[in-house]
């Protein structure tokens, strides 16, 4: 071989072993960027679902302050209604029944 021949050939090896190592690098720094891609998006996509897991509970929080607003409406309405001077008057007005004189209590002994 001649000598012009093998320093071809030699720059045809290098070139090889550059490509390769390029190649090489290459893949790398895509597969790196890849990655930095893909953790950028999940990023993204945690803030999202807090945000929207934040929001739900703010929701339900405004519901259960609600409930328990009407809760506490319910108790005073029942206390109202459960008062003994408004059950007398509705049995004594409502259903004429009234509360029997001592005379009239008969006491059953067992």
């Amino acid at each position: 071989m001649t000598a012009a021949a093998q320093v071809l050939q030699q720059q045809r090896l290098s070139g090889r072993v550059l490509l390769q190592s390029l190649s090489k690098e290459n893949i790398v720094m895509t597969l790196l960027v890849s990655l930095v891609l893909v953790s950028a998006i999940s990023v993204i996509y945690v803030k999202y679902m807090n945000r929207q897991l934040i929001s739900e509970v703010t929701m339900q929080q405004q519901t259960a302050q609600q409930l328990q607003v009407e809760w506490g409406k319910l108790l005073l309405q029942k206390g109202a209604l459960s008062a003994p001077s408004r059950i007398q008057n509705i049995a004594n007005n409502s259903l004429n029944m009234y509360v029997p004189r001592a005379k009239n209590v008969i006491m059953i002994k067992i």
